[in-house]
């Protein structure tokens, strides 16, 4: 740009032709720079959003699997204090409890 301005032998109007399409290929290179700032911002921002969802499924997730762990110790405790009796004593026991 600086080599067309010092050429006093270029018309005037040439000239002048030259150095607004060079302004105007810059601001373009400029305009294109900044959308594609703008296309990566929003980029990071959809990924943040997406693995901020990822964090809440996962902590959901473990919490219904840490539930379902203490539910099964639960009843793998109740079940255990049957274990040592003879198994007409547990069907005598299931029996009377239907009855009522």
């Amino acid at each position: 740009m600086a080599e067309i301005r010092s050429y006093p032998f270029v018309r005037h109007p040439v000239r002048e032709r030259i150095l607004q399409e060079v302004d105007e290929a810059a601001f373009a290179r400029r305009a294109m720079a900044v959308e594609k700032e703008r296309a990566i911002q929003e980029n990071e921002l959809k990924n943040r959003i997406e693995l901020a969802r990822r964090q809440e499924l996962l902590i959901a997730q473990e919490g219904q699997n840490e539930r379902r762990k203490a539910t099964e110790r639960t009843e793998k405790e109740r079940i255990a204090v049957y274990e040592p009796l003879a198994p007409q004593i547990v069907l005598a026991l299931a029996a009377q409890q239907l009855a009522g």
